[in-house]
């Protein structure tokens, strides 16, 4: 039974009865003063806790009781509890369910509970006037259960009436979330990586290899599960990210449903229009696969960064390999080679044009002035031991 209610137990019924003799002087005397036009009093002190109760649990000992207000768990002087019901009735018919009976079943050595009336109410901002009954002259409740209801044993009854449900349902700011509707697979555009921390893709590297995939929107970090989501422009781009990373041992899968994107929320401008369709070129994802193999991945196509505040940019039409001048460093600063160590290298091979950094990466980007000499530079880079690979898309000088 509940809160070791009843009268099993080795201090029921005799050491119930004890503590209820004891307690039928001050008992008396409380009921000759509600006679003398003072307020009836409703409050009940209960004692007899072992140390270990936690004060949520006392909080809702009699949460359940017919004519429950509220309660008050005190710490000051040992672990007490004052509990104030809706009239006098109500607080004796707990005291003779508490009174004597073992807070805790599992211990035999458990002191039993003492509950007994408070010498005046509890005042509380639910409370602070006497209670309905004697405020207005009605006739004390009857309780529905209990010894003056002539029941001795067994828990009381639920709570016929659900509790109110609290807090904002539309999962904005706590509370409970709406229930997910589930979605069409063919319909969804978002992959799930899970467990790639633990093969050594953080998020901000299996963002910059999302990045340099077609139809790549957005990706949203999860330290829970280890990786995040990837949003991509429509269901075929997300297949295809699938296979790629894969094929870089990056773990991914389709999602259960689409990752909401910066550009599915509304503004007070109203919604942001819709990226334009994006061709796919079989030999652009092909190049993307390889390129990450060996580092690479483009920084300047159109990729979001969730970080940048700014609204989300359009995705980028994939180059044809053939035309592409720029090659990808990813990873150089772990192989020792900086930034300025990498721009100095560069500026000596054939064709240089230009330079840039990408911390993410750790390492940048490096155009040339043609195709050609791309490659020659990424065949000269890696003889020296520098990390390099044709780059996703050529890199623009604006």
């Amino acid at each position: 039974q509940a809160f070791g209610w009843g009268c099993s137990g080795p201090h029921a019924p005799s050491a119930r009865a004890d503590w209820a003799a004891s307690q039928a002087p001050l008992q008396r005397r409380q009921m000759a003063h509600n006679g003398g036009g003072r307020e009836e009093v409703s409050t009940i002190f209960i004692a007899g806790f072992p140390p270990d109760a936690h004060p949520r649990e006392l909080d809702n000992l009699c949460r359940f009781f017919p004519g429950f207000v509220t309660s008050n768990v005190s710490t000051t002087k040992g672990v007490t509890v004052f509990v104030l019901f809706d009239c006098a009735m109500s607080a004796q018919s707990a005291i003779d369910i508490i009174n004597g009976q073992p807070f805790d079943r599992s211990q035999d050595s458990c002191e039993p509970m003492r509950a007994s009336m408070a010498r005046t109410n509890m005042r509380t901002g639910a409370h602070a006037g006497p209670p309905p009954s004697a405020a207005y002259g009605a006739a004390p409740r009857q309780p529905v259960w209990g010894p003056a209801a002539g029941h001795y044993q067994g828990q009381p009854p639920p709570p016929t009436t659900p509790h109110p449900i609290h807090g904002d349902v539309s999962g904005m700011g706590g509370g409970l979330k709406r229930p997910r509707i589930p979605e069409d697979p063919s319909n969804i555009d978002t992959v799930a990586c899970v467990g790639a921390a633990e093969r050594g893709y953080d998020e901000s590297r299996l963002r910059a290899f999302f990045e340099t995939l077609p139809g790549y929107l957005d990706f949203k970090g999860n330290p829970r599960m280890g990786g995040g989501f990837v949003k991509f422009a429509t269901p075929g781009h997300a297949l295809e990210a699938i296979e790629a990373a894969k094929a870089e041992g990056v773990p991914a899968e389709m999602a259960k449903s689409s990752m909401s994107s910066p550009a599915d929320r509304p503004t007070r401008a109203g919604p942001v229009p819709a990226a334009a369709p994006v061709t796919i070129y079989p030999s652009a994802r092909a190049a993307a696969a390889s390129t990450w193999g060996g580092g690479g991945g483009g920084d300047w196509g159109g990729g979001y960064d969730a970080g940048s505040g700014g609204p989300p940019k359009r995705p980028r039409i994939p180059e044809d390999p053939n035309n592409i001048d720029t090659i990808a460093c990813v990873g150089a600063k772990e192989a020792g080679f900086d930034e300025e160590a990498l721009n100095g290298f560069f500026q000596g091979v054939p064709g240089y044009v230009a330079f840039k950094a990408n911390p993410r990466m750790g390492g940048g980007f490096v155009k040339f002035a043609s195709s050609e000499m791309a490659q020659a530079a990424v065949q000269a880079a890696q003889e020296a031991g520098v990390p390099a690979a044709m780059a996703k898309s050529s890199m623009s000088l604006s």
